[in-house]
């Protein structure tokens, strides 16, 4: 007697009788093992399909849209089966306890440039040129950014631009200051200890420096302390006042100036003193020698004399004022006290 395929012949070889493929130490089944008369069915277990080689392989319910997490929420796929976590927005990644900011930076999940640095931000990151580079906009490299066109005025003086930065210059007699940016005079007279000789003084002005005469006319001495040149009353022919030891004082100023002071401002302020270092208010002040063409006036506040510009200045070059205080007693109104001022000025190229 033959038994047809899934069946065997009984142990008393008169009928055949079913055999259970699944009770056996190896199914043939890979999960679920189904007998029925004469055969089997072989399926898989929730989560897992059967395909065509006859194993069990995982179903993806987040890829095939089989999940059933609500509007929000994200679909975790595992092994047989899926979870349902929060949805975290752009820029940020599933921890444990909620969600976490990506480091793309860190991660090397960035797109900057390779002259860019990455700031991680939260969430997201930007790319950051270096200083003296701008980017034309997102996804864009950086380029070097040209200080001295689109802002004219980063120098004082001359800008130069660089790769990544710019330099600043001053012209001669001038040096780059601390800022870095704008330019301040050198005093040639200080630092290289100009010795302009007898009767001569180094004046510093804004750039350069000259010797100016500072002579003391004849009759006169030279003050060895304030430099100034002192008519004693023995020697001079005009009137002292009693008890005094000067009938005139020469006295030296300078002032440099840049190009471009404007009209109306106080320049010097001018006092004459006695001989105890009292100021004169009765005092008149006179402009002597001036050029109709010079740019100085002069008047009279309190018995100080003020030194201002009726207009602005803007020529380079040295100007000389000598201006005469003459001092009033008090009583009989006659002179007391003489002082010459003689007041160069220089007035820059520049204007600083």
């Amino acid at each position: 007697m033959k038994c047809r395929r899934g069946m065997r012949l009984s142990d008393d070889r008169l009928r055949c009788e079913d055999i259970d493929e699944c009770d056996v130490p190896r199914s043939p089944c890979e999960q679920v093992c189904a007998n029925s008369p004469g055969t089997y069915v072989c399926s898989c277990r929730q989560g897992f399909e059967l395909v065509a080689s006859g194993r069990c392989t995982d179903v993806d319910e987040c890829k095939v849209k089989t999940d059933a997490c609500p509007q929000g929420q994200k679909c975790i796929n595992s092994v047989g089966s899926y979870k349902c976590a929060v949805r975290c927005p752009k820029g940020y990644e599933m921890v444990i306890g909620g969600c976490a900011d990506v480091d793309e930076c860190r991660t090397n999940q960035h797109r900057c440039y390779y002259n860019q640095k990455c700031v991680n931000t939260e969430p997201g990151y930007k790319c950051v040129c270096p200083r003296g580079y701008r980017s034309a906009g997102p996804g864009t490299p950086c380029f070097d950014i040209d200080e001295c066109t689109e802002d004219p005025g980063v120098c004082q003086h001359n800008c130069t631009n660089t790769v990544g930065g710019y330099n600043c210059t001053c012209p001669p007699g001038y040096r780059i200051s601390k800022d870095k940016r704008t330019c301040e005079d050198v005093n040639e007279c200080i630092e290289f200890e100009i010795n302009c000789g007898r009767e001569k003084m180094c004046f510093n002005t804004l750039g350069e420096f000259t010797c100016i005469d500072v002579p003391c006319p004849r009759g006169y001495q030279r003050d060895p302390i304030t430099n100034n040149c002192v008519l004693e009353c023995i020697d001079a022919e005009i009137a002292c006042p009693q008890s005094s030891k000067f009938a005139d004082i020469i006295e030296f100023r300078t002032l440099a100036l840049p190009s471009g002071v404007l009209a109306q401002q106080d320049l010097i302020r001018l006092t004459a003193y006695n001989q105890n270092n009292e100021i004169l208010h009765r005092t008149v002040f006179t402009i002597l020698e001036n050029d109709v063409l010079i740019p100085f006036q002069i008047r009279l506040e309190d018995g100080i004399g003020i030194v201002y510009t009726p207009r602005v200045l803007e020529d380079s070059r040295l100007y000389k004022i000598k201006v005469q205080a003459k001092s009033f007693d008090n009583v009989k109104d006659s002179i007391q006290y003489q002082t010459t001022f003689m007041i160069h000025i220089s007035v820059s190229a520049f204007p600083y």
